[in-house]
């Protein structure tokens, strides 16, 4: 896809569902509105919550005309995506879970790398903080970003890549255009998925280290948290499972021959494998499977040696373990924690990397390619989406869980 210049002083649309997070909820509208970039639009949609977060959308609506307030009865977070989506009219699309913030500078720092870079979607590190907001740790852990066009790495990978959260993804409208709306029944709670899963299939993807926002970690997170149990795992592998449904029917939609599967994705070997320990298979069938599962992690050409090792000794001690300590084994290693931004911090210290400033060729794929053509195209023309399937189940938030650990293509498991 070629994308146009974006204009000096772009306007930049934030993107908001909110369902019953009203603890955190003011917290992230004035994240917004304290943004040293001024040309931006806020886009609230209240999905259906009960908790006083009414009251709050209005109270900031009526006092600042930057923001939009919308109100609907709850039909699940890509439900509340959707009806926000028409009210963004920036060249720019930034994504906030209502629990957690952005940092001031980050809209200035996102529209001066786009800008610069002309990507498609860019993302960032965040700060990890728990329910009080106190900083716990730094994500990314050990993967580094990748940048540049990636659509033949995903989908050699089937659909993964070293990607984050909803509130550190930012689209040009251009790509947005082909996401929206996101399929409500297949992305219940883990709307971002479709982000991550076909926006880098579109166009190229760069990312800022700077950490831009806060990710808050708490007991309401969608899929438990940094704890790893069984129901979590289980969750994980069929986000994956969707995220591949989705984007591939969105591929047809736009006339593209390209599609994910699911079965290269070395992740969602990881997550198999998971719920196999956590549902206490025995032992002996679980030792025949490890040396697949080490293979394909060592094969991998994501994880740095050191995630390889550490992935290695955590799936190995959990088959050793008694099934009632695997639980607590991989929590323990996977979970978000200050010794992990201590070793990160000293990783960083002992290895400075220069950071990439040179802008990348904004290469593009063709509606009928397999794998992307390294040559700009036309941006192609879609037809009007049908409408989006009817919600399925209550709201959800933010999945916390899918990137603490197994994830649908988002981050890794042990990095």
């Amino acid at each position: 896809m070629a994308l146009p210049p974006l204009p000096s002083s772009p306007l930049v649309s934030v993107l908001m569902s909110n369902y019953n997070y009203a603890p955190y909820l003011g917290a992230a509208i004035d994240s917004v509105l304290a943004q040293t970039y001024q040309n931006i639009q806020l886009v609230i949609c209240d999905d259906g919550s009960s908790d006083g977060s009414r009251a709050i959308v209005e109270r900031y609506a009526a006092t600042d005309r930057r923001i939009t307030a919308l109100f609907k009865s709850n039909g699940g977070q890509p439900s509340g995506w959707n009806m926000a989506w028409p009210e963004c009219h920036g060249e720019i699309i930034c994504v906030l879970d209502a629990d957690d913030t952005f940092a001031a500078e980050k809209i200035a720092a996102v529209v001066a790398a786009m800008q610069k870079s002309n990507c498609g979607l860019l993302i960032h590190a965040l700060t990890v903080t728990d329910a009080e907001g106190t900083p716990v740790q730094r994500i990314p852990f050990l993967t580094p970003f990748e940048r540049g066009f990636l659509a033949e790495k995903m989908i050699a990978r089937g659909g993964r890549w070293r990607c984050m959260p909803s509130s550190a993804l930012c689209l040009r409208r251009e790509v947005a255009d082909f996401i929206f709306p996101v399929p409500e029944d297949l992305f219940m709670g883990h709307a971002d998925s479709m982000v991550v899963g076909l926006a880098p299939l579109l166009a190229p993807v760069d990312a800022l280290d700077d950490c831009l926002g806060t990710y808050r970690v708490h007991g309401r997170n969608t899929m438990g948290g940094d704890f790893r149990d069984l129901k979590s795992a289980r969750q994980a592998a069929k986000c994956m499972l969707q995220m591949a449904e989705g984007v591939n029917c969105r591929l047809a939609e736009i006339g593209s021959a390209a599609r994910l599967n699911p079965k290269d994705n070395p992740q969602l070997l990881q997550a198999s494998f998971m719920v196999e320990l956590l549902e206490g298979r025995p032992r002996l069938l679980l030792i025949g499977k490890l040396p697949r599962l080490l293979r394909a992690l060592w094969r991998d050409d994501m994880y740095r040696a050191t995630q390889k090792l550490l992935g290695s000794v955590t799936y190995t001690g959990a088959v050793l373990l008694p099934v009632r300590l695997r639980g607590r084994w991989l929590g323990m290693i996977l979970r978000y924690s200050r010794l992990k931004n201590f070793i990160q911090t000293l990783l960083r210290i002992l290895t400075p990397r220069k950071r990439r400033s040179r802008p990348f060729a904004a290469t593009a794929w063709t509606a009928d390619s397999q794998i992307p053509e390294e040559k700009p195209v036309a941006l192609g023309q879609r037809a009007p989406p049908s409408a989006a399937p009817a919600p399925v189940g209550p709201s959800r938030g933010k999945s916390d869980a899918v990137y603490a650990g197994v994830s649908p293509g988002h981050c890794d498991n042990v990095g």
